[in-house]
């Protein structure tokens, strides 16, 4: 089976390399004393990168076997709310405001519950507040607010505190500042730059700038 060889294999580079991607990236220092329940993490966490719905509840299923493994792992809690919302959210079909709702309950649970087992867990702010800008931008704010107050350089926080900024006009400036700090810190990341040429063709008027960001974006990611 070509999908147990592949993940056969992962297992073994990851046992082989004991997950030194970084400083500090081993499993114990990222809230897990389970080697298994990191890399179910790790794989749901690149599968969500995708964008593809299939991807993404892929992932949420490694997210449920990682907390299945270890209960008191925040950032599994995280990543499971995390990839149910974004299928809720571009899945279509009948009642789907309804289940989008519901989805959007469930993972404030699951987000609340990561936050009591690590008060610092800086994802569960970040995605928190994704979560709460469906209803409620100023509690969103203050979460994404959170989350850089622990990572300044979270790149998915800036992106989500520009875009609840930008709902109010007066603040756009502010709102593309934001932006602009998470290109720097991720330059390559076309999603961005679409980002961006949409605030400056909406809010601006600035045609000329969204066309050149996007042809950028076109030629990095074809698709």
């Amino acid at each position: 089976n070509v999908f147990e060889l592949q993940d056969a294999i992962a297992l073994e580079v990851a046992r082989a390399l004991r997950i030194s991607l970084q400083p500090g990236a081993g499993p114990r220092q990222q809230g897990t004393t389970s080697f298994q329940a990191y890399l179910e993490y790790l794989q749901g966490l690149s599968l969500l990168e995708t964008w593809r719905t299939a991807d993404m509840k892929t992932a949420a299923d490694h997210a449920a076997r990682a907390i299945a493994m270890d209960p008191k792992y925040a950032d599994a809690h995280v990543l499971l709310a995390q990839a149910n919302v974004r299928v809720a959210e571009y899945e279509t079909g009948p009642d789907h405001e309804r289940r989008f709702r519901e989805v959007l309950r469930m993972a404030l649970g699951l987000l609340d519950h990561a936050l009591a087992l690590d008060a610092r867990a800086r994802h569960a702010y970040a995605v928190r507040g994704y979560v709460n800008a469906f209803s409620d931008l100023a509690t969103a704010e203050s979460d994404l607010r959170k989350a850089l107050e622990l990572d300044p350089s979270d790149v998915q926080a800036l992106e989500a505190l520009a875009a609840v900024i930008y709902q109010n006009p007066a603040r756009s400036s502010e709102a593309l500042a934001l932006i602009d700090k998470a290109l720097k810190l991720d330059p390559l990341e076309s999603r961005l730059e679409v980002v961006k040429a949409t605030y400056l063709f909406y809010g601006r008027s600035d045609v000329d700038g969204a066309e050149k960001l996007l042809q950028d974006a076109l030629r990095r990611s074809p698709l």
